[in-house]
């Protein structure tokens, strides 16, 4: 990192800087021969669908559209959200079944 430019420069001085989450799509390092770019939360499945051959990324792909037919911009949050709700709300209904059914 070029400390110069944000006027830190010099010996002892030391220095903490915090990047945002999307700091990577405008790191210099950043070249895709690709077309994939580190995802960001509003695009996460934009980038999933223009990785290629990649059969994990086309069953998620697949599953999101399945499931979210009509959200056009959907965000990573939100899926991964309602995915651990769902799978939380799921076990914790399958225990108080089986808890249920056992009750004399």
């Amino acid at each position: 990192m070029k400390l110069k430019e944000l006027g830190l420069h010099g010996g002892q001085r030391k220095t903490l800087v915090i990047l945002g989450a999307g700091a990577p799509r405008g790191a210099s390092f950043v070249k895709s021969r690709t077309g994939v770019l580190p995802p960001l939360d509003l695009d996460f499945f934009q980038q999933a669908a223009r990785i290629n051959g990649n059969d994990s990324a086309e069953w998620l792909l697949g599953f999101v559209r399945e499931e979210y037919p009509n959200e056009f911009r959907l965000s990573m949050e939100q899926f991964f959200s309602e995915a651990d709700y769902a799978n939380r709300y799921h076990s914790e209904l399958r225990g108080h079944a089986l808890s249920a059914m056992s009750v004399p």
